[in-house]
Parts: structure tokens; sequence; C-alpha cells
């Protein structure tokens, strides 16, 4: 079994990649790899792109997201000991 990206942004993800979800697809493809994943902040707008994409390519689309978890309340902005407000988790 080979490497598989499985935290990877697109230009769906602002100010992260602007990268294309086809050109992500070609890549990959370059690299002969046999799955990639698409984890954009917060959105999954490119999700049905990218999984056509991907299939035109041969490669087996891993759809997903990163999002960021408050330890206690999303309208809880302190911090705490320096570090930032959230968490970034990616679920697949």
């Amino acid at each position: 079994m080979g490497w598989i990206p499985l935290h990877v942004h697109s230009q769906y993800s602002i100010l992260d990649s602007t990268a294309s979800v086809q050109d992500l697809a070609k890549k990959a493809k370059s690299y002969d790899l046999k799955s990639l994943a698409l984890t954009d902040f917060g959105n999954m707008f490119g999700a049905v792109d990218f999984f056509k994409s991907c299939t035109v390519e041969g490669i087996k689309p891993i759809m997903g997201i990163e999002v960021a978890v408050a330890p206690f309340s999303r309208l809880d902005k302190k911090r705490i000991s320096g570090h930032s407000v959230g968490y970034p988790i990616i679920l697949l």
C-alpha cells in the first residue's frame, strides 16, 4: 500500500491554497497515487468537482473537511496559556 495525502486544501480553502481540484487530481496521477483526499477548511464546496476530476484520472477520491473545534463554546475567544483558540480536526 502506498502513501495517501489526507490533508489537502484546494482553491475553496481561502488563503490556504490556490490549487484547483482538477490540478490536484492530475498531479496525483503524475505521482502515481491511487487515492487522494480533499479536506478544505470549513466547507465542502469542491467535493463534486473533486470526485469527477479524480474519477476521470483514475484516482479514488476521499472527501473530508477540516474544522476548528472550540474547547468550551464557539463564542469563547479567550486563549488558554498562549495556545490558539480552537483545535483543527480533519474529518474523512
